[in-house]
């Protein structure tokens, strides 16, 4: 596997890998590639009997393609391979031809990359590292290009802040990276490392989703280039956590219990957090505690109410709403 650092001076910056921040995205460019393999031709071809003949098999090809349907392609190129065809329907399935290479890196490349996080316990608000991997593909010729001008995958980011007590608020943006130096992808996969910058906030939960693309470009076969189609490579979901996190992780139910009992609104992240990582007897007596708290609050504590109920969310995935009281006392009694 092959890693390679990469440039990003798209983003007018400078360092080993390429950093994501979150603002207006960068639109890529969203004009699918499609060759163009069946020739208009002039009368005199048009009137050769075989012309309905050939114009069937290409249009069919042209839908095989489209399909990225490998075995229908080579089913028809078969057909017509080794015989005396005429020149301009010979160019046209020398294309088609010439197109199988990209369509099995296409179906290759298809949700079988990953995204992986490098860091076991990412902090909300810090910059966090990733990897793209992309997979190799046994027995291409093709060689993915350097540069943006011709193979580019796109990293598109949701960043989602979750609040103790409910609130979320979500930022995206997308990034363009192409492959730093040119890569026989037959031999070797590629890591591609890139960085989502600082996003400031006091988060008790930040959910970071990552989608990463193969845009339309093209890849190289011997002196030419062959067409790549837009094709998802991966896309995960992660969780970080504020700082201090580590702590609670250990001993959720010490932390959980302590400050839930001082019940001020700046202890409600931790109790909060401390939810998510407890388990068994432990979070069956934390929802117990949470829907005793429910009963006897004010009703006019909105945010105690909010933050009770987004709580009780996360112990038990019910999927109530988070400021609906009797919903939830409804619930309890039923899950006695």
């Amino acid at each position: 596997m092959l890693r390679l650092a990469l440039p990003i001076a798209l983003l007018g910056l400078s360092a080993c890998v390429t950093e994501i921040y979150v603002e207006e995205p960068i639109d890529p460019d969203p004009v699918e590639t499609q060759p163009i393999v069946i020739e208009r031709q002039p009368a005199e071809v048009t009137s050769d009997p075989r012309y309905l003949e050939f114009q069937g098999a290409l249009a069919q090809l042209q839908q095989a393609y489209a399909d990225r349907d490998i075995q229908e392609m080579r089913r028809v190129l078969s057909i017509h391979r080794g015989k005396p065809n005429p020149e301009w329907a010979q160019r046209s399935f020398d294309r088609f031809e010439s197109l199988i290479p990209a369509v099995l890196l296409e179906l290759q490349f298809e949700n079988s990359g990953q995204v992986l996080m490098q860091t076991e316990m990412p902090i909300a608000g810090a910059e966090t590292d990733f990897l793209i991997v992309v997979p190799q593909v046994p027995s291409s010729n093709l060689v993915l290009p350097k540069g943006l001008d011709h193979c580019r995958f796109s990293v598109e980011a949701s960043v989602t802040d979750i609040s103790a007590f409910g609130e979320r608020s979500t930022q995206r943006t997308s990034a363009v990276v192409g492959v730093p130096e040119d890569t026989p992808i037959s031999s070797e996969g590629l890591e591609l490392p890139f960085r989502l910058a600082a996003i400031p906030g006091a988060a008790a939960k930040r959910e970071i989703t990552l989608s990463v693309e193969l845009l339309p470009g093209d890849a190289r076969s011997g002196d030419s280039f062959v067409p790549l189609r837009r094709t998802k490579l991966a896309a995960d979901q992660f969780t970080a956590w504020p700082d201090g996190t580590e702590a609670i992780r250990k001993a959720p139910k010490k932390h959980f219990d302590v400050f839930l009992r001082r019940r001020q609104k700046s202890t409600a992240r931790t109790v909060y957090v401390a939810a998510h990582f407890l388990e068994g007897q432990e979070k069956k007596e934390a929802v117990d505690e949470m829907l005793r708290l429910l009963r006897i609050m004010s009703l006019d504590d909105a945010d105690f109410l909010r933050f009770t109920t987004a709580t009780l969310e996360v112990l038990t995935g019910a999927g109530l709403p988070l400021n609906d009281r009797d919903a939830w006392l409804n619930w309890g009694d039923r899950n006695r």
